[in-house]
């Protein structure tokens, strides 16, 4: 069973599987995907259909907060600790 953390309207998001492996995925209801390191704090980034991406990862211990910025730099905070952000890219 999967424990959906983060949905987009698309399906696309991030889930937590059985196994205690977080993983930004194209369908939460799959459980393949982009696994996200918990030793790794740097962003997973996944492309969705048209000019939009999937931004998710862990914040490192003491973090409060990140921010993600897309190519037109509108940001997106996120709080505690795991995010998720639909960048929208730009020509």
């Amino acid at each position: 069973m999967l424990t959906v953390l983060i949905e987009l309207p698309g399906g696309e998001g991030i889930v937590l599987r059985d196994d205690g492996e977080i993983v930004v995925t194209g369908d939460v209801n799959d459980e393949s995907g982009s696994p996200i390191d918990r030793l790794d704090y740097r962003p997973i980034t996944r492309r969705l259909d048209g000019d939009s991406s999937l931004v998710g990862g862990l914040l490192p211990p003491g973090a409060c907060g990140a921010i993600a910025y897309d190519e037109v730099i509108a940001a997106d905070g996120a709080r505690g600790g795991r995010f998720g952000h639909r960048a929208r890219r730009t020509a």
